[in-house]
């Protein structure tokens, strides 16, 4: 009954989306020590999710949405480099992602234009980064990230389908190169548990709690050769 095509909602299997977009930026070396990047990435306009136009806003529609990133990076010295990078990422222009699912479930069936989504905010990110070459063809690297919590108490019921909490990343890795132009890299990225806890507005207020919680770990290995 809350959705406005009912086939459409659940239980239809994987579905896929083709799109579009644009990324443009902007890497100048300044001096010998500083430089200075900027990019845009344009929203990505992607094809709707036919299988599930009856859960996400208009008619299944799921674009990407747009971000900007600003950052600079300071050779400290004549083997570590310092970067510091600051991003805006546009959740909030994204019917699918952004709408909340109160008033907009009272008032428009799931899949419609203003049909409830997950209520996800701009997000603001500050990433910190260092990076050592000690020599003998060695590259360690550290990275911490930080950014707001897109996901307000208000909106946790829908959010259990997407429940993107965390707030902050720590990131450790190397690459190790030889001398025919080849490397192996790694890298080993945490982020520590975090919580979001609000009322479920679909039951009398007060009565149920609903928590969001995660953490995650990823290990990346990576080889490249060149020619």
């Amino acid at each position: 009954m809350f959705s406005q095509n009912p086939a459409a909602l659940s239980n239809n299997g994987k579905d896929s989306s083709l799109g579009y977009g644009a990324k443009v930026g902007y890497l100048g070396q300044l001096t010998d020590r500083f430089s200075f990047g900027l990019a845009y990435q344009t929203e990505i306009q992607m094809d709707e999710f036919s299988d599930y136009a009856g859960l996400f806003a208009g008619n299944g529609d799921f674009d990407i949405p747009s971000n900007i990133v600003v950052g600079i990076a300071v050779k400290a010295t004549a083997k570590t480099t310092v970067v510091l990078d600051f991003q805006q990422i546009y959740y909030g222009d994204i019917g699918a992602i952004a709408n909340p699912l109160i008033p907009n479930i009272a008032v428009a069936p799931l899949g419609s234009a203003n049909g409830a989504g997950f209520g996800w905010r701009d997000m603001d990110v500050i990433k910190f980064g260092i990076q050592y070459e000690p020599g003998s063809a060695w590259i360690w690297r550290f990275g911490f990230s930080t950014g707001d919590q897109p996901i307000p108490p208000s909106e946790v019921l829908f959010n259990i389908l997407a429940p993107g909490v965390v707030e902050d990343h720590i990131t450790v890795g190397f690459t190790k190169e030889s001398t025919n132009g080849r490397a192996w890299s790694l890298s080993l990225m945490h982020a520590p548990s975090t919580s979001v806890s609000g009322p479920n507005p679909l039951e009398v207020p007060g009565l149920q709690t609903i928590e969001l919680k995660m953490d995650q770990w990823d290990l990346e290995i990576g080889y490249s050769w060149g020619f």
